[in-house]
């Protein structure tokens, strides 16, 4: 049978958000005794003849589709699925992690936790770890023959870069994430943010570019974010829990050895190599940052989230065009992702294109409509062209959304004093 902790901690999640998803072979009226009161919608997965029933092998059909809808629906979904091993038998290894690679992706750009339960006894250890690797927290209950495997990553309001769960600044341009106040400074008349990347997205303008930006010197990351490091390195898994040990304690130069040690022990280890470029981008060396997302680019080109964060890097240097060239090569694989269109908005912007910004915010509205940070965006590029109403407008609707936007709040006030109101 399933272990109940892997239940009791998808319960728990979705009690914390809105709502969640559940791929299961049990049965889905013995499945929601089991959950109690959450809301759940389960998808169970069996070749059975009724009508509630999913054919395991339509993982690229009614599976995502009903993955898709959950994600416009519901705000930070949470989805658990403890049918791998069924999924497996039903379709082969390598598309069901396909799959979960997939969903992950599309989990992690709607800020959303994706939950698996895995018998790491019936795959071996190598398979097990390489399966890992995708995940941001692993759980060890061997003691109920299984693993639950968890996934949540966020994404910084302003600049768009993955930041860690419970981070009260952005380690690569400082924004203030629980006030919404950017670290930077200056007597400016609406303050423009880095570009946003998935979700978030709220931006001021600027008429000068903020001082380079340091991380607090008292900021750690949480200690929940990444799996314990191992106390004598072996692996490529080990020496990555060490490097990300290491970043906790303020030691970045050794953090970075020890991440060159798992890629040494691993040349595929993309999660490494992600970690590493972000250490450098909070470092200052984002040149070097740059060369590293380039390599786990050659490992797996067709990342998204490498390709936002490398145009985030390149726009921080200046260099806007190459910039816009990552972001439609992300969009080239994803065209969906809302976050990516806003990046480019904010790009283009940068270089005075402001019609052109506005085409991508509204762009990615068609895919987020209630997104405020790329509401509050696009009021700025109205608010640059002096359509003050329509800036106004842009302004109300993202703080209806989400009240605690204060950017859009100062770029309204501005605005309205403008509009002599």
């Amino acid at each position: 049978s399933k272990p109940k902790v892997s239940y009791d901690l998808y319960v728990d999640l979705v009690k914390s958000h809105t709502t969640g998803l559940v791929m299961t072979t049990t049965f889905p009226n013995k499945l929601k005794k089991q959950l109690g009161s959450v809301e759940t919608k389960v998808l169970w997965m069996s070749e059975a003849k009724a009508t509630d029933a999913v054919n395991p092998r339509r993982l690229d059909f009614e599976v995502t589709q009903e993955i898709n809808r959950i994600m416009r629906e519901a705000e930070s979904p949470v989805i658990l699925m403890d049918c791998f091993g069924y999924l497996v038998l039903s379709n082969g290894f390598d598309k069901v992690r396909k799959f979960v690679k997939k969903t992950l992706d599309l989990v992690s750009i709607n800020n959303g936790t994706f939950m698996m339960v895995l018998d790491p006894d019936a795959y071996g250890t190598e398979t097990a770890q390489a399966l890992a690797q995708d995940f941001d927290q692993v759980e060890d209950l061997r003691n109920f023959k299984e693993e639950v495997q968890v996934a949540q990553k966020t994404t910084c309001d302003s600049c768009g870069a993955s930041i860690k769960p419970g981070a009260f600044f952005c380690e690569i341009c400082g924004y203030n994430l629980k006030d919404g106040v950017s670290r930077p400074t200056g007597g400016t008349p609406f303050v423009t943010p880095a570009p946003p990347r998935e979700a978030a997205k709220s931006e001021v303008a600027q008429q000068q570019p903020p001082p380079s930006y340091q991380p607090p010197p008292s900021y750690q990351p949480p200690p929940s974010h990444q799996p314990p490091p191992s106390s004598q390195p072996t692996g490529s898994m080990d020496w990555y829990s060490k490097g990300v040990q290491l970043e906790r304690q303020g030691k970045n130069q050794e953090a970075l050895e020890a991440y060159d040690k798992a890629v040494q022990a691993n040349s595929s280890d993309v999660k490494s190599l992600f970690n590493k470029a972000v250490l450098l981008q909070i470092l200052g060396r984002v040149e070097e940052s740059i060369q590293v997302y380039d390599q786990a680019l050659r490992l797996t080109p067709k990342d998204v989230e490498l390709l936002s964060n490398k145009g985030i890097a390149l726009r921080s240097l200046g260099r806007i065009e190459e910039a816009l060239q990552a972001y439609d090569q992300a969009l080239d694989i994803d065209p969906t992702d809302s976050g990516v269109w806003s990046n480019k908005g904010v790009a283009l912007r940068a270089l005075g294109r402001t019609e052109e910004s506005i085409a991508c915010y509204q762009k990615a509205l068609e895919f987020k409509p209630n997104d405020a940070g790329i509401l509050s965006n696009l009021g700025v590029a109205f608010h640059k062209l002096g359509q003050l109403e329509k800036a106004v407008e842009c302004y109300d609707k993202a703080l209806k959304i989400d009240p605690g936007k204060v950017v859009a709040r100062k770029n309204k006030e501005i605005a309205m004093g403008q509009l002599g109101r």
